[in-house]
């Protein structure tokens, strides 16, 4: 399963500062790495999606059900963001 606290790590810590250091040779193999994992993150997304029927809450959902599903979509926004970003922009280097 993909862990998605060292995929941030090893982005934050290592591929970003080569990045800033314009070390370019280094960096190309990392990132081809972290774009097959967020293939990965959104092949489990799409799972979520299936799993939560596209975030649609049954009729008798309760407050608690309504909050968890409103969490789900704001993180499934916020990682499609982040792998939009770096796949479209960072990652064209």
């Amino acid at each position: 399963m993909l862990d998605l606290f060292e995929h941030m790590s090893l982005e934050e810590n290592s591929v970003f500062p080569m990045i800033s250091l314009g070390q370019k040779d280094m960096v190309l193999n990392q990132m081809r790495f972290l774009q097959y994992e967020h293939e990965q993150q959104s092949e489990a997304l799409d799972t979520l999606l299936f799993l939560t029927n596209d975030l649609l809450l049954p009729k008798d959902a309760c407050p608690k059900w309504w909050a968890l599903y409103n969490e789900i979509s704001e993180f499934y926004t916020d990682i499609h963001e982040h792998m939009a970003l770096e796949n479209n922009v960072l990652f064209v280097y």
